[in-house]
Parts: C-alpha cells; structure tokens; sequence
C-alpha cells in the first residue's frame, strides 16, 4: 500500500512538473568515449528518460570541436548522429515508483576511427543537446528557456600505450527521494585505462552556440538543502550528500576530470534533475533505508575543513576478502532490496555480492566476498545501495591493497571494546571499556552517525595494558553510531555499534 501511496504522489508530481508547453522527457544522462568488441573508439550518450513525456528520440545529434593550440579556442568541425541502441534501450529503473528509462546512442562503428584519422592528434570535445529541460526546475531562472546540453573532452593520442576510453559513471543515479531526510548517493567515477581521476560540481549547460561553445544555465544555484546537510560532493569518492529543505525538481551536474602523468587529457558530466517530494504520506512519516551493522572498516578523515572522508578496508592478495553489511527500514511493510556497484563486478574477477531477507524483510544482510589475485594492486571503489521498493541509499567504500604482509597483529587487533550501557540515552554519557594486553599511544577515536558524518573524535595518549575506561560528554541526538579505534602505529583499527535512544 505504502508503495502505492510513493507512486500516486509522484505521478501528481510529475503531472504538475509537465504542464508546461516546454514539456520535456529529459532527466538527465552523460556522454563518452568508449570501445566495442572489436577496438573501434565509439561516442557513447546514455540518456535517461521519465516515461510521461514525450517519446525517445531515434537518435542523438552532437557536434565536434577541436582544440587549436596556436589560439587557445575550440574549433567548430561538424556535427554527427548517434543512432539509438534498440537492444540496450528502453529499460526502466529498478526501485523508482514511476517509469524511467534508459536509452543508449552509440556512434556507427568507424566514425571517430575516421574522424581523429582526418584530423590528427589533440584534445577534441563532443557536444550533444536537446531541448527543453523541465518548466519545474527551482534552481534556475528560466528553465523552460534552457536546453539539455552535455559534453566531453578526450585526448586523441595514435600511440598503442594511449588511454583509450573516457572516465565513466558506473552507478545508476538516484532521483526521487523525500524532503528532510538525508540523501546518499554516488555515481561511482571510474576510468577503465586506470587513469588519475578528480571530481566536482559544475554549473549545467543551457545552450550551444558554435562561435562561443556550450553556455551555462541562467541563474543556476546549488540545490535548495537544509544547513545541516547541504549538497556536496566528496572528492575523495565522489558521493553526493544532501539533505534537501523544498519540495520540487532540481537539477545539478558532475564533472570528471582525467589526467596521465600529471596532464588533463579529458572531462565528461553527468547532468541529472533530482525530484523531491513530501516526507509524509497517509500512512505518516516517510521511512528511508538505513544501513547498519557494518563489518569493521577504517575511516578516513580526509585533510581538515574538507568534504574528503572515506571508508576503506585493506585486502590482501590471494587472500579472501568478506564483509557484512545491513540495511533496515523502519517501516515493517516495506521490503528491501541491495545493489553492488563497482568495477570488481564489471572486469571478470570473481567479487561476488548477495543479500538475504531477515525476519519480515524489512531487515536485510549483504554479503561481499572477493579473492584478490597476485595482480590485483590499484585500488578500488564499490557502492552498495539499499532500496524500499521507492527510496535508496548508498555506502561507499573503498578497497586498499595492503602495502604490508598479513601477521598476527592485522588477524586480532587486541582490542576488546565494549559499550555500556547500550543502548545509551539520549543526551547521556557514552562509556567505553577497552581491554588490551600492551600498552598503545596515540590512539585515534571518532564517533559517526549512520551518515557517516562526525559527531565526536578524540586522541588518546596512552592506555596502558589491562582495562580502560573511557567516556564522551558530546549529547548525542537518537540513533544509530559507530566508534572507530584506530592505532596507526600498527595499522590496527575496530569498529563498535552502539544505539543512542
């Protein structure tokens, strides 16, 4: 029923959003360079379109500049089309209560082969546009004005080393949610060449003129979000946190930009629209996934006043890796789904990621589990999202190769790290009770929400062997938390649950 309930909002939503003679079927998409079966370069445009607009085009437009070096401008080459891929186009979403789709336009086999053959080496950039974004839109000035235009710049190098494929975004995005409540979501940037990638928001296209390029959207502000959770994106992951304050459409976009040693060879966005609805419905509140009872894993803080903390757990080669991780949702009724994405389940290893319901579904455990190879040595990125059949949210986390080898200090960390009492009170004292057989300096304490955002961190000059006794006086608001411990000194880190009530 509750589902039900999600589906009628939203279609009244969507209906109110499309009144507009500007009506558009446009939500978003990216575009890229990447490669077929048989090496040819192919420009990739994947388009993302909500099923109460107009229908999906037959194919896709683009225009070709190039980089002039002994002007510092783009110039203006062609245009193209990119045909729809029928046979990867047309799939809906999972996990959205009303329709959207995906559509995949690739350029014909030979095409950019052909193009670069004609105009040599250097930086080209690919501009594809459709008119007209969303009449809805909040954060622009005139959105109905304003067309749908992406790009992406890649380094055209004949050389058998060279990159060959544009960075790309590996995870579905997440575009409907509820207002005052907290939205977790990462595209997951990625680049299959293994190249260095960075990440930020960028102001959306509105137009293309071929004298001056793409033009940024008139008025465009960073969506409307509440002081305690506005949106950001995490450059070390690429995560979007966002706690939006408005009911309404919005839209924003991500930049990736590539580098090889140490030079920018190329950029691609992601330009999505982002619908938030009421937090309540008939049956009351509206509850979203939650994850909770994690395996242990280390939290980076990143460099301070930045927004560049991670998690990430260490593997080994040819040692098996295996967490745990859960999701529960407060509303009995709903039952929860998993997703894992990354570039393990995309490469042919043997990473493996499966969830099982507990009790009445509403609750359920996902389980990672991956033998890394002798090979294996960069590091890498999987997002785990939990769905209720309407709303999700990710967890990031990150797979470190140990620079170490294994020994018995990374097997039992001797800590034993108890709560009490647990669950705590709001408002109350939380105590800690830390058990160890040496003596450990400069240990590491941080306290965070189920959001990962910090709600306490301490240092600890010493504990000597025995018990320990160890007490934070910051008024914790109810939830759910986790303490990490973590001694540098011996790469040694665990992590405890504790419930504030």
């Amino acid at each position: 029923m509750r589902t039900i309930i999600h589906f009628l909002s939203a279609f009244a939503l969507m209906l109110m959003c499309y009144s507009s003679a500007n009506a558009t079927h446009l939500m978003g998409g990216d575009i890229g360079i990447t490669v077929n079966a048989n090496g040819a370069l192919i420009l990739e445009h994947v388009n993302f379109r909500d099923t109460l607009g107009i229908p999906a085009y037959n194919q896709a437009q683009f225009k070709i500049e190039k980089w002039d070096t002994a002007s510092n401008s783009w110039s203006y080459i062609g245009s193209n089309v990119m045909p729809q891929d029928t046979a990867a186009s047309g799939g809906l979403l999972i996990g959205i209560p009303y329709g959207i789709q995906i559509y995949r336009y690739r350029s014909v086999p030979g095409l950019i082969d052909t193009l670069f053959s004609q105009h040599g080496a250097g930086k080209y950039r690919f501009i594809t546009y459709d008119c007209c974004r969303n009449n809805a839109i909040l954060n622009l000035s005139n959105p109905g004005g304003e067309s749908f235009v992406i790009t992406c710049e890649y380094t055209y190098d004949p050389a058998p080393a060279a990159s060959k494929y544009s960075p790309e975004f590996l995870a579905i995005p997440i575009i409907y949610g509820p207002v005052n409540n907290a939205w977790v979501y990462n595209p997951l940037p990625f680049d299959s060449d293994g190249d260095s990638l960075s990440w930020s928001l960028n102001t959306p296209f509105g137009k293309y003129n071929a004298s001056t390029g793409p033009v940024v959207c008139a008025g465009y502000s960073t969506p409307s979000a509440a002081v305690s959770g506005p949106f950001t994106l995490n450059s070390a992951t690429g995560q979007v946190d966002w706690t939006p304050d408005q009911v309404g459409n919005y839209v924003a976009s991500f930049e990736i930009t590539e580098y090889k040693n140490g030079i920018e060879i190329g950029k691609v966005l992601r330009d999505m629209q982002y619908v938030v609805i009421p937090d309540t419905n008939n049956n009351g509140p509206i509850a979203m996934p939650e994850f909770s009872d994690i395996s242990s894993y280390i939290v980076d803080p990143g460099s301070p006043n930045a927004n560049n903390s991670y998690n990430y757990i260490y593997y080994h080669p040819n040692v098996p890796l295996n967490f745990t991780i859960s999701a529960t949702d407060q509303n009995n009724s709903d039952i929860l789904s998993m997703t894992a994405f990354g570039a393990l389940f995309n490469n042919g290893s043997n990473a493996s990621f499966n969830y099982f319901a507990v009790g009445q579904g509403n609750k359920i455990n996902g389980t990672f589990s991956w033998t890394p190879n002798a090979t294996d040595t960069r590091d890498y990125m999987i997002v785990i999202r939990a769905n209720d059949g309407a709303f999700s949210k990710d967890f990031t986390l990150i797979l470190k190769r140990a620079t170490t080898p294994l020994n018995v200090n990374s097997l039992n960390n001797n800590l034993n790290i108890v709560v009490y009492p647990n669950p705590v009170q709001a408002n109350g004292l939380v105590n800690f009770q830390l058990s160890t057989n040496e003596t450990i300096k400069d240990l590491a304490v941080r306290i965070v929400d189920i959001s990962g955002k910090v709600a306490a961190t301490r240092e600890i000059e010493q504990l000597d062997a025995g018990t320990n006794n160890w007490t934070i006086q910051e008024q914790l608001q109810a939830g759910f938390y986790f303490a990490q411990f973590t001694d540098a000194a011996t790469n040694r880190s665990q992590l405890v649950k504790f419930v504030v009530q």
